[in-house]
């Protein structure tokens, strides 16, 4: 009797080695089709709803069948530090069998806004915060499409957002507390009411100009973005907040510089 050996699946390495805690820059995906339909193949031999969907997932496009290889690399290896840690685990992999894989083969013609923002998750953050973040993400945010200028938005700034919450943090694996601010950070973000252009902004124009300075000048994200300022004026109003922080000196750390962004002068 022969064996038919299944070749192993090709990763990327998230849970490899000893892997950083936090904002991580992932190198793009170069596999070929070839090599993403033989890493569908292995998944699918453990994987009973990846067999089920195997033909349907073979037949997608190279980005699409890249992100559920990535779904199912992250849900390969599990750091099982703490229950609160062995919880998180457990919800991503109820997760991957019960709805996530099945919700990016229908993102992948339906709502491909869906897919980019997944991508942007698993390519900015680390495997145990990217976990936490889609463990429960499918019915919020993948197939809506009334939301995807706003994912894809957030997809653009994501570099951003996890180096705020997630940088310079201590990792507490008894309370996960940087992977909740990132998880309250995309609920944020990603909000119907929320302007694209004002999404983008966040960083590359408020920040920029607040982190000019030494004093630490807080920013109400939330009532930023929900404001009905236009771009043009609250740009208008940056310049002028600049001078006003620069004659501030260290009394700028009490400047409510949303409140002065989006008021009309």
């Amino acid at each position: 009797m022969s064996i038919r050996s299944v070749a192993e699946p090709i990763t990327r390495g998230f849970c490899s080695g000893w892997n950083k805690v936090g904002f991580v820059k992932r190198n793009p995906d170069t596999r070929t089709r070839k090599e993403l339909l033989q890493t569908i193949d292995a998944y699918a031999q453990k994987n009973e709803t990846v067999k089920n969907l195997s033909k349907e997932i073979k037949s997608l496009d190279d980005k699409s069948m890249g992100t559920i290889a990535d779904l199912l690399e992250l849900n390969r290896n599990k750091a099982l530090l703490t229950s609160t840690v062995a919880q998180v685990e457990k919800a991503y992999t109820q997760n991957i069998n019960n709805h996530l894989i099945k919700d990016v083969v229908a993102a992948s013609k339906e709502n491909p806004s869906g897919i980019k923002f997944i991508d942007s998750i698993i390519n900015n953050t680390d495997a145990l915060t990217s976990k936490a973040a889609l463990a429960s993400l499918p019915q919020k945010y993948i197939l809506n499409r009334s939301i995807a200028p706003q994912m894809d938005a957030t997809a653009e700034v994501m570099p951003d957002i996890a180096k705020e919450a997630l940088d310079g943090k201590f990792f507490n694996p008894y309370e996960l507390t940087a992977q909740k601010d990132f998880i309250n950070y995309l609920d944020a973000f990603v909000n119907p009411e929320n302007k694209p252009d004002k999404i983008k902004s966040i960083f590359s124009e408020v920040c920029e100009v607040c982190d000019r300075f030494k004093e630490n000048i807080p920013i109400d994200v939330i009532e930023y973005l929900r404001s009905s300022a236009p771009m043009t004026q609250i740009r208008e109003n940056l310049k002028a907040a600049e001078k006003v922080i620069k004659e501030l000196g260290e009394k700028a750390k009490n400047f409510n510089i949303v409140d002065f962004l989006i008021k009309k002068y």
